[in-house]
């Protein structure tokens, strides 16, 4: 289908492990990245390629058709530096992650859009979606009450500004924190780069202590290995633990940045929700 991209590993976020829903396999098709996307709903098991345009044209339509309940958020779109590996890697990760996250509410999920998006045939995907008729504003109310199981007339005056004062409240406290998580991210976002460039050091000078040692055995040693340390035969399971330790480098810095980014996604999915 196209060229495959070179494989990297991005932490997962820890409750979103439903592994009926993957996003796998990105690979340059054309001028696009594409991804290999399987998933399960009340038709059974679905795959198929899609782009990032069609995720985004998913969204957009759980949008229209859910106006007030929460809708995963997705990872924006950026024109600049969208096929540079890591990017790519973390845009998988995310676009899996809404996916996963999706999953956990049945009106989404089982949502007309989902199933033109799992089941497109052969038509051009973007325009099915767009072509999907929108409920009426009854229609939109009726399935409010469904979904939510609310029933407005069941409350009081009371009762409804005091819902208000709570969603007025946390909409203050969502200003207060995402800004706090920003600045979080952004500090993460320096930390895990400099423990990346560490980890690449110790790669570094793994490499700088074998050629020394090479060079101290051509023109010292007189080729008698048993003379050296890391690469002497009968220490080669220091030399094996040194390896392992270096290849398995872990950045826990990567875990909590992505931590960071999923709850500013998940945060700002409840803001709009109410907004």
């Amino acid at each position: 289908m196209g060229a495959a991209i070179e494989k990297q590993q991005i932490p997962t976020i820890y409750d979103d492990e439903n592994f009926d829903y993957k996003v796998v396999k990105p690979q340059l098709h054309g001028s696009h990245i594409v991804y290999h996307v399987q998933g399960v709903d009340k038709q059974g098991p679905w795959d198929g390629v899609r782009r990032f345009n069609h995720f985004y044209a998913l969204y957009e339509g759980l949008q229209k058709r859910f106006p007030g309940l929460l809708i995963p958020k997705l990872p924006p779109k950026k024109a600049i530096g969208n096929k540079e590996v890591k990017f790519i890697y973390e845009r998988k990760f995310y676009l899996e992650r809404f996916l996963r996250k999706c999953a956990r509410y049945d009106y989404l999920i089982n949502s007309e859009e989902m199933k033109v998006f799992a089941r497109p045939g052969t038509g051009d995907l973007e325009k099915m979606l767009d072509r999907l008729i929108k409920p009426s504003t009854s229609k939109l109310i009726e399935s409010l009450h469904d979904i939510t199981n609310v029933q407005e007339r069941n409350y009081d005056f009371a009762d409804k500004e005091r819902f208000n004062n709570v969603v007025a409240e946390f909409t203050i406290y969502a200003k207060k924190v995402l800004l706090q998580m920003k600045g979080m991210k952004k500090n993460l976002a320096q930390f895990r780069e400099v423990r990346l460039q560490n980890i690449c050091n110790n790669r570094v000078l793994q490499t700088l202590f074998d050629k020394y040692e090479d060079l101290n055995m051509t023109n010292y040693l007189e080729g008698k290995q048993e003379l050296l340390v890391l690469n002497n035969p009968e220490s080669g399971k220091m030399k094996e633990q040194m390896d392992h330790m270096i290849d398995n480098q872990k950045n826990s810095f990567d875990h909590m940045y992505h931590w960071c980014k999923g709850e500013i996604y998940d945060i700002k999915a409840i803001v709009n929700a109410i907004a």
